[in-house]
């Protein structure tokens, strides 16, 4: 069965709302993805909300609350250890994978904080980044973001990620493009696949 389920109309008063200022930019079923305004850093943040009405918090929480875990959920990240702590939440070293790309890497500071009926698993850059290690790996300049997963008052979960990032280096308008669209409800859609 397809990650992306039908919305049930009786659902809609329950959605997440997409900030202020995000425009809508598609949807996949119960999915539905809005781009940001471009802010000051020229980044264009992407907003994703989704109901499934079969996985659990549960589960869910497992998978995301195991930092290191990611690398076993999503393609593009390659690794995810764990090097430190920055006021006493979780530093990992990241290396990120993306087709057309050099791959990306960056020391990112992960925290987890309770919502009411869920989690909220957010992430930003730490405050002093380690050299790449590998020679043909780019230093990322930002990544913000976060897995907010809620019960559903229906049964299953909303889900909503948010991101903002920037790669570093040189790269093209279309690479970037599709990230913002097919590429993040990949990743949303690798979650669903092995929350299952």
């Amino acid at each position: 069965m397809s990650w992306l389920l039908i919305l049930a109309p009786a659902l809609a008063a329950g959605l997440p709302a997409a900030p202020a200022g995000y425009a809508h930019k598609t949807e996949a079923a119960t999915c539905a993805l809005f781009l940001g305004p471009r802010q000051s850093d020229g980044v264009e943040p992407v907003w994703v909300r989704c109901y499934w009405a079969e996985r659990s918090y549960e589960r869910l929480d497992a998978l995301l609350s195991d930092w290191e875990g990611h690398k076993n959920v999503f393609s593009a990240v390659a690794d995810c250890t764990p090097i430190g702590e920055q006021n006493g939440d979780l530093v990992v070293h990241q290396r990120n994978v993306a087709s057309g790309i050099g791959d990306r890497e960056l020391d990112m500071v992960m925290s987890k904080t309770a919502v009411t009926d869920g989690a909220r698993w957010g992430w930003t850059m730490a405050d002093v980044q380690s050299e790449p290690r590998d020679s043909g790996s780019v230093q990322a300049i930002r990544n913000d973001g976060a897995w907010t997963v809620t019960r559903a008052d229906a049964g299953g979960v909303w889900v909503v990620y948010e991101l903002a990032y920037d790669p570093g280096g040189s790269v093209p308008g279309f690479v970037i493009r599709a990230f913002q669209g097919s590429g993040v409800l990949k990743l949303v859609g690798e979650l669903w696949e092995r929350s299952g």
